[in-house]
């Protein structure tokens, strides 16, 4: 699974609803399937994606149209999370391991995706 964000934490509200919306629609269009998710990354929460997909490539330079800093690749046998920070060459480095936990773990921490009512961060 990939998650994907649409939205910049310089822009005002407004504009990141109108990206993640633009976001949703070319996820749609594309035949993803995903999952509507709130996050937090880097301390800041936005609203985000899990996309049922390991096509990294693609969904990179999808994120490159929105201007986005990088996207998380989750293994889906050994929940292993890799961030994919250099979006131009698509480097990326394993981070730790997505992990289940409770909501007052997830609100700690800097970063966590909430989807299908349970709370995940990386360790």
């Amino acid at each position: 699974m990939i998650i994907i964000s649409a939205e910049l934490k310089a822009l005002p509200y407004i504009d990141n609803i109108m990206r993640t919306n633009r976001l949703r629609k070319l996820l749609s269009d594309s035949g993803y399937t995903f999952k509507d998710a709130l996050g937090r990354f880097d301390g800041v929460n936005e609203t985000s994606f899990v996309v049922n997909s390991n096509d990294v490539d693609a969904l990179r330079s999808i994120a490159l149209t929105f201007d986005q800093q990088c996207v998380m690749y989750v293994d889906d046998l050994d929940r292993k999370a890799y961030l994919v920070k250099s979006m131009e060459t698509g480097d990326a480095a394993f981070v730790g391991v997505f992990q289940n936990v409770e909501r007052d773990e997830a609100q700690r921490s800097i970063g966590f995706t909430y989807v299908n009512d349970a709370y995940f961060v990386v360790k």
